[in-house]
């Protein structure tokens, strides 16, 4: 989502995860402090709102000298980027980064009683455009450094979509890794309702669409309500008949959350 107005839509829509960014400043753009105190304030007051999460940008838009934003208490998860980075920068900034969070979390009082929102490392399918490292090659950071999750968006919006970057092998082998380590797995990235049998057969625990959630399938426009409707339908409609060599590794559907 980016504005306030977006939090209906998404809602009524029917997704598991609400997810705050601003789509102009980049795959991972995050949005003014005043959005997210908007979005925070009206989530706050809708009744059994799914849980909140905002996108930080990348990490190495995160010096040591930026000052903290005040995240709103309701946010539940934090999505930081790797765009730029190999992988010790990675483990580097990202432990510095997180260890500045939890500084700030014990140090505010009004935050001391409240758990802190978990971590969500998003790397990208593209990562060559990205001049970052292959998703797989950052899993092992991703656990050591405590983080509850992994995301696999695109970088760039206007070239091939994730199922185009990433086979469905190896995006079957993403997933394996990261369950082995305890990681849940979220796919974004230009996806489609075409894309939809595979994710199925991939299983991730969270699908993240942007695009195909916005009316004419426009990334910048507003969300639409009978779009993400009939996203998340076609992830719960029944699978076809299943290749007998092919393990389908979720049976449920995954959550939609607004993302990409």
């Amino acid at each position: 989502m980016r504005s306030v107005a977006e939090v209906q839509v998404a809602c009524a829509g029917g997704c598991g995860i609400l997810d705050v960014k601003e789509p102009s400043q980049g795959a991972l753009g995050m949005a003014a402090a005043d959005v997210l105190a908007q979005i925070a304030q009206r989530v706050s007051g809708t009744p059994n709102a799914p849980p909140l999460s905002i996108a930080l940008g990348e990490l190495a838009e995160w010096p040591d000298n930026r000052p903290l934003p005040e995240l709103p208490t309701e946010i539940r998860f934090l999505k930081v980027g790797v765009a730029g980075l190999t992988p010790q920068d990675v483990a580097t900034q990202l432990d510095r980064l997180q260890r500045r969070f939890a500084d700030h979390h014990r140090q505010n009082t009004s935050l001391v009683e409240l758990a802190p929102p978990a971590w969500i490392l998003a790397t990208y399918a593209d990562f060559a455009a990205a001049r970052s490292p292959f998703p797989g090659d950052l899993w092992g950071i991703a656990r050591h450094l405590g983080c509850s999750g992994v995301l696999i968006d695109t970088w760039g919006k206007q070239g091939p979509g994730l199922t185009s970057c990433l086979s469905e092998d190896q995006l079957q082998t993403l997933h394996a890794r990261a369950l082995e380590l305890g990681l849940s797995l979220a796919l974004a990235g230009r996806l489609t309702i075409a894309d939809i049998p595979l994710l199925r057969r991939v299983g991730p625990e969270i699908v993240g669409i942007r695009s195909a959630a916005c009316a004419d399938g426009d990334r910048s426009g507003t969300l639409c309500t009978r779009a993400l409707e009939r996203f998340r339908e076609s992830l719960r409609a029944p699978l076809p008949r299943p290749d007998p060599a092919r393990t389908v590794l979720q049976e449920t559907s995954p959550l939609t959350s607004v993302n990409t």
